[in-house]
């Protein structure tokens, strides 16, 4: 998909102060590209990289010899990839009351939100009552600037809404990140990649804790490849397509055109052969409207 926002990090880049409250810019802008990303956040680069982002504008303001607070703004060429980053670390609901951008989280000095194709984050650290109110001043400057709002990645449409988990929801389209939130196999036996869409959430139902895993492919024939290929690495000897496994645990899988949806870690047959119903089914009326 392209980006709608006309809005670019230079534009962000004006729209930051050059003093707020007593606080000064400490330095110009300085940016970043995937080339170079590596000398600003060494080790944390590869996320950003693995989203495709296209550029990172950051900003430090200072107030005193010992206080200072970052600003970090990543252009991730579109609203997918913005809400994947977003998404990566949250942990707690959005407070909807004191929204930045179209989805935000604020702890312990640090503010992160994502609006359209843009993924920011501000931290103050050590957090203080004063630094707390100009990170989130300037994070509504910031959401401000961008002109527009971007979709969510349509995978994430299908999740069902019932018994979900908010903040557990994962988009991505590298495996890496799949292990890293719930490990299939440290081989790519789903056939994850820049070419196909993954969405991963927690449901909480009447206490039954369990995953889905949704995955889209651009054809039936890969999404048939994957499909036969984790039935047979992780789902080997399933009745019916679902397992209980080691941890006693079940687990199970369906395929529907171009989607495969998976449950993990669920407690019965019955609730993953629900929720495989349930999906493939609700997919279905929604592609009719």
């Amino acid at each position: 998909m392209t980006a709608n926002t006309t809005t670019t990090l230079t534009d962000l880049s004006n729209a930051l102060p050059a003093e707020i409250d007593g606080w000064k810019k400490a330095d110009k802008d300085t940016f970043y590209n995937p080339e170079n990303l590596f000398k600003y956040i060494d080790g944390g680069a590869e996320l950003y990289i693995s989203y495709n982002f296209k550029q990172a504008l950051a900003q430090k303001y200072t107030k005193g010899e010992s206080n200072e607070i970052t600003v970090d703004v990543f252009d991730m060429e579109n609203s997918y990839n913005a809400f994947g980053v977003f998404a990566h670390s949250s942990e707690t609901p959005d407070d909807a009351a004191n929204r930045t951008g179209q989805g935000s989280e604020y702890a312990g000095g640090l503010l992160t939100f994502w609006k359209d194709k843009f993924y920011v984050s501000i931290l103050a650290y050590p957090e203080t009552e004063e630094k707390k109110r100009l990170v989130l001043k300037l994070g509504q400057a910031l959401a401000g600037a961008v002109s527009t709002e971007g979709p969510l990645p349509p995978i994430i449409s299908l999740l069902p809404t019932e018994n979900l988990v908010p903040a557990s929801v994962r988009y991505f389209y590298h495996y890496i990140w799949l292990n890293s939130y719930y490990f299939i196999s440290d081989q790519d036996i789903l056939y994850i990649d820049q070419n196909t869409q993954a969405a991963l959430a927690k449901y909480n139902e009447a206490g039954e804790k369990f995953f889905v895993l949704l995955v889209t492919y651009p054809a039936e024939e890969k999404a048939g490849a994957a499909y036969k290929n984790f039935l047979n690495n992780y789902l080997a000897g399933a009745k019916d397509n679902v397992k209980q496994l080691g941890n006693s645990h079940w687990a199970g899988c369906k395929r529907d055109d171009n989607l495969i949806v998976v449950i993990l870690d669920a407690r019965s047959r019955e609730a993953v052969e629900r929720y495989l119903t349930k999906i493939i089914n609700e997919k279905g009326g929604k592609s009719e409207q």
